[in-house]
């Protein structure tokens, strides 16, 4: 194991996170991810751009997004079988289906040159009968294998997840080990620092 990856594991086991794994190696670059040589050209790095308006909510104010709804949103660059990989973690299904009709037809726009939506991976906590349970979503399987059969090895995905240890500990068993250990810990916070930081800038009622 690389000694990016323990700081990682480490980062991570200081804030009491549980993780299922405890392998993985990262390279970053001013806290986003280093860019890879051969992440696919299809795909539009500009979140200003996306056209999910939840994932323009959490780019546009993601303050507010973490200090009131507990969420955060993350860039990471995996090749396309990891991001099928962590569809079917986070499904808990081994099957994944899909129309090669419409990844034909994908292909046909993405030679144009025409740009596309990252995927993405959400992970959430939603309640049932007050009790809190894991939840997972995803959009972009036949952008990802039409940009694979192209030829292009890695792909973008933005990845939401919680922004607390608390809900974090319920989703992370959902993620395979490429996208935990690609996800930055410094956005996993405990009660003590959110706290700190914005009870610091917005006063006692910070979380209201």
């Amino acid at each position: 194991m690389g000694w990016k990856g323990e700081s990682r594991r480490h980062s991570l086991s200081r804030k009491g996170i549980k993780t299922a794994q405890s392998k993985g190696n990262i390279k970053r670059a001013k806290g986003i991810e280093a860019t890879p040589s051969n992440l696919s050209p299809i795909f539009d790095l500009d979140l200003s751009n996306y056209n999910f308006p939840f994932i323009r909510d959490i780019y546009e104010d993601p303050e507010y997004n973490d200090r009131i709804n507990k969420r955060t949103h993350e860039i990471i660059f995996i090749t396309t079988d990891e991001y099928l990989d962590a569809i079917k973690k986070g499904r808990g299904d081994e099957d994944i289906y899909f129309s090669q009709s419409k990844i034909d037809k994908l292909k046909i726009d993405m030679v144009k040159g025409d740009k596309f939506a990252m995927p993405y991976l959400e992970y959430r906590v939603l309640y049932w009968d007050g009790k809190p349970k894991s939840s997972f979503g995803q959009e972009g399987i036949h952008r990802a294998v039409a940009s694979k059969q192209l030829g292009h090895d890695t792909i973008p995905v933005v990845v939401i997840h919680p922004s607390t240890k608390e809900k974090f500990d319920i989703v992370n068993y959902g993620m395979t080990i490429k996208v935990l250990f690609k996800l930055d810990p410094q956005k996993i916070k405990t009660h003590e620092e959110r706290k700190k930081e914005y009870g610091g800038k917005y006063g006692k009622h910070w979380d209201m």
